[in-house]
């Protein structure tokens, strides 16, 4: 009964994959020889796979593509010049404006005329030469190599609340970490 009341919680928090794993688990004998940190674990593997895959259908629905396809079948030793390297930027291209449009909390676009098409692979260009230079930036000033998710990652840890009362308006962030401070120095933003 207890675990019932689990498996709805889990699902109303839309833990799904955790739901199901935690319902499988319930029904293998062995699963009482695991300790806590193990079962639970598994349950976050479980949740986190289902998230992967959840969100690697909806990337497919939306590509709408016309032949089931993907990068890895891609095969450059066909006649018809494919280069490995180009496709591989094509796609950090596409990476960095997707990463740009979760950041300013776009919906996907579509685009048909020609000049929308342009605008898009401009906008695509500009978002990964941004990256770019904040990870050459970062670099060359603090010695050490890091990725743009990992930039990204640390930099999304930054909050800023607005507060309103009858006295006024209140802005207040959160307090910026050193190597927050750091990563902001090296591009040249300098918090207060």
């Amino acid at each position: 009964m207890l675990d019932q009341h689990t498996v709805q919680k889990l699902r109303e928090m839309y833990l799904t994959g955790m739901a199901d794993a935690f319902a499988a688990q319930a029904g293998q004998p062995d699963v009482h020889t695991l300790i806590f940190e193990e079962r639970f674990g598994l349950l976050v593997d479980s949740e986190w796979t289902f998230r992967q895959n959840r969100k690697l259908r909806r990337l497919l629905k939306e590509a709408k593509l016309r032949l089931p396809a993907c990068i890895e079948d891609i095969d450059y030793e066909q006649p018809g010049g494919l280069d490995k390297a180009f496709i591989r930027q094509l796609l950090e291209v596409e990476e960095a404006f997707r990463t740009l449009k979760q950041t300013l909390e776009l919906r996907p676009v579509y685009h048909r005329l020609s000049r929308r098409i342009q605008a898009h692979v401009l906008l695509c260009w500009l978002a990964l030469l941004l990256i770019r230079v904040i990870e050459t930036r970062v670099e060359e000033r603090l010695g050490q190599r890091y990725t743009w998710p990992r930039l990204r990652d640390e930099l999304s840890r930054m909050h800023l609340g607005i507060f309103e009362g009858p006295a006024g308006v209140v802005w207040q962030r959160t307090e910026t970490t050193s190597f927050q401070r750091q990563i902001l120095s090296a591009v040249g933003n300098i918090p207060r």
